[in-house]
């Protein structure tokens, strides 16, 4: 087998990994986003808008991203946030 014929079987799997790797920095850069807009926020603020979220049925990636830096947020600022509740 040639050295081509020996990487090609492996090409999917690197792929997969670079494909995961832009991921995880896509969704850093989202969440660093996400952060950042809601440290501008006042508390009261950040606690609507996590109620507002938690209100809702529908789930994508991008959400679970944003309702995740509204928890971390939270957090910072002394709220606990027990489960998918409303505050």
């Amino acid at each position: 087998m040639g050295a081509y014929s020996q990487n090609k079987r492996f090409l999917p799997q690197y792929l997969d990994a670079m494909f995961y790797i832009k991921r995880c920095k896509m969704k850093n850069n989202i969440y660093n986003q996400f952060r950042s807009w809601l440290s501008e926020k006042t508390l009261d603020e950040v606690i609507y808008l996590y109620n507002k979220e938690v209100a809702r049925r529908g789930w994508v990636s991008v959400r679970a991203i944003y309702i995740k830096a509204l928890e971390d947020d939270l957090f910072d600022r002394g709220v606990t946030v027990c489960g998918r509740y409303q505050l």
